[in-house]
């Protein structure tokens, strides 16, 4: 597991898997990604499971607030094939501004360093990063530009800098 997840400002080792109903976990796997459909087809064998959960949306997952029960969860993982496929941002802007989702939003898949600022600005706040991403450019991704001109999840003017939030 060399893989590191980019949290809180901080860089840690990814100890997290997709997990499949009845799939087994290796130890030293602390956190599992839920896919939706596994969610929804086995419900009671996700909820056996002790550790912490994120429910792993693809970007083309049908989502519905009323249908998904998120309470079983820890946060949402949303996966991004391709750095070339977006639907990923507008999944996470969906559950972040019209579900006033507060917890963890993180990106998974193809995670490229410069999409770091694009992706918190539509409200992701973990990444899960690729093999040898540099943590120092990990945090200069996140600050790359000091004004923006459009509304992010986390605010609602024109001509925002990160000091005016």
């Amino acid at each position: 597991m060399n893989s590191k997840l980019f949290k809180q400002n901080e860089l840690y080792d990814d100890v997290s898997m997709i997990w499949q109903a009845g799939g087994d976990i290796p130890e030293g796997i602390q956190e599992l990604l839920i896919p939706l459909a596994v969610w929804q087809e086995q419900p009671d064998q996700v909820l056996a499971l002790t550790l912490r959960k994120l429910l792993l949306l693809a970007p083309d997952s049908e989502i519905n607030q009323e249908s998904i029960s998120l309470k079983p969860f820890s946060g949402i993982a949303i996966e991004f094939p391709g750095f070339l496929d977006g639907r990923g941002y507008s999944l996470a802007r969906i559950v972040r501004e019209q579900w006033h989702y507060k917890e963890e939003i993180r990106a998974v898949g193809d995670v490229l360093v410069d999409q770091l600022f694009y992706m918190q600005r539509c409200g992701f706040n973990s990444f899960a990063l690729k093999e040898g991403s540099n943590p120092d450019d990990v945090r200069k991704a996140l600050t790359t530009f000091s004004v923006q001109y459009q509304s992010d999840s986390g605010s609602s003017g024109i001509l925002q800098s990160p000091d005016n939030r």
